[in-house]
């Protein structure tokens, strides 16, 4: 139903209606590797599809009735955005060596994988109820949202291809450091959407094969940062742990969702939808007390256990079925308005559409919007810096050559 609306798989209720479908056949297919989900928990994922669904259809309607003129930015325009982000580019690399030297202080670098282990638990530990403001920490996003300008910026030619391909390199040179899964995964993907966005022609293959390349790579990835203290030889045995930690990672938050359910003080609220607020307020001198962002473990089968619950741990654990309801409809409008003003082709609601997309491909694992409020506050104004200021700076001085010629 939600496809026949805009015939768009990236149109948000599409997404988020496939990725939960496909998630609970996955628990369907391996259900003896999990413990049982209730009936409730099932129906609080139906009814916080239905309503993100209706938000989208709001927002859509509205945007069809609603005429937005997107600005064309002519050639002179286009090279000066080009020359603005091939500086960035080039200060971000040149940049690096000083921020593997950061790293590199912390910990001993003569074993590369307890390195990548350690830089992991140091990235964990970072995300604290602090926010304080520091240029070499804010490298790895800067690099990450000039990867996806350059590869919307990317015209086919060789110059600019290679430029993108750098950037891309760089943001996950910076990823490696700081040792997360997130970054290359969520990097990927927002790509793979910037890519369908500005083709405007969706195919299924090209999809798989970079769903096969994510797949791929957060396993070796797994390998490098979660099991690096692993005393053991690469054998089947290994294969086996690593297929069923991937298995864990996409669909054990949903299983262990089903404890909120049950019992929604059993667990604190780790990822209140006011967090990003109070971190805010805290790094301008307040002293909220804010847990730690990452919940406590609970057990989903006889072996596993994890510590994600889904978006809806945001939604629904202290606000019940009003937050769930009216969350994800409000949710609905705003990613949707957002689609519909990228699809029109406004480059920074492109670029915000990457990471939206990824979030809503990860809404199985966490809450992904909100929560990134201070990653997309960021972006958007880099971005804006990007296209409606450097962009108008060369507007001014290409009407100036005109007017002068003329």
């Amino acid at each position: 139903m939600n496809y026949n609306v805009t015939k768009d798989f990236l149109y948000p209720p599409v997404m988020f209606a496939s990725v939960w479908l496909i998630s609970l056949l996955c628990i369907l297919l391996t259900r003896e590797w999990l413990y049982p989900i209730s009936s409730e928990t099932f129906m609080i994922y139906f009814i916080g599809a239905v309503t993100f669904s209706i938000g989208g259809l709001t927002a859509i309607s509205y945007m069809s009735q609603n005429i937005m003129k997107v600005q064309h930015l002519n050639h002179m325009c286009v090279a000066k955005i080009h020359k603005f982000l091939d500086y960035v580019l080039f200060i971000t690399a040149l940049l690096f060596p000083l921020y593997l030297k950061s790293a590199a202080d912390d910990f001993d670098i003569s074993n590369i994988m307890i390195f990548f282990a350690k830089q992991r638990e140091l990235f964990l530990a970072l995300e604290s109820s602090e926010r304080t403001f520091s240029l070499l920490n804010n490298l790895p996003i800067l690099s990450f949202i000039l990867a996806m300008l350059m590869y919307l910026e990317n015209d086919g030619s060789f110059s600019r291809k290679l430029r993108a391909y750098m950037a891309i390199i760089v943001a996950f040179s910076y990823g490696i450091i700081i040792g997360s899964k997130a970054n290359f995964i969520t990097l990927i993907l927002a790509i793979t959407s910037i890519n369908i966005m500005r083709s405007k022609n969706f195919k299924i293959f090209p999809l798989v094969k970079v769903l096969i390349i994510v797949a791929f790579s957060f396993s070796f990835l797994l390998l490098f940062s979660n099991f690096a203290y692993m005393d053991t030889d690469i054998s089947v045995d290994t294969f086996h742990l690593l297929i069923k930690t991937v298995h864990n990672y996409w669909i054990g938050g949903l299983v262990a969702f089903d404890r909120i359910v049950q019992d929604p003080s059993s667990i604190e609220s780790t990822q209140h939808l006011n967090r990003f607020f109070l971190e805010t307020a805290n790094g301008f001198g307040a002293n909220f007390k804010i847990p730690f962002l990452h919940a406590e473990y609970t057990q989903i089968s006889t072996d596993q256990e994890t510590n994600v619950y889904t978006i809806y741990f945001s939604y629904y654990k202290d606000f019940g079925w009003y937050g769930l309801i009216v969350g994800m409809y409000i949710l609905g409008v705003v990613l949707s308005w957002i689609y519909a003003v990228a699809r029109k082709g406004n480059p920074v609601a492109m670029v915000t559409y990457g990471m939206i997309s990824t979030g809503i491909i990860l809404s199985v694992h966490a809450e992904h919007f909100i929560l990134n409020m201070n990653y997309y506050i960021k972006m958007v104004l880099f971005s804006f810096l990007v296209y409606y200021g450097i962009s108008r700076i060369s507007f001014s001085k290409f009407h100036s050559f005109k007017v002068s010629n003329d």
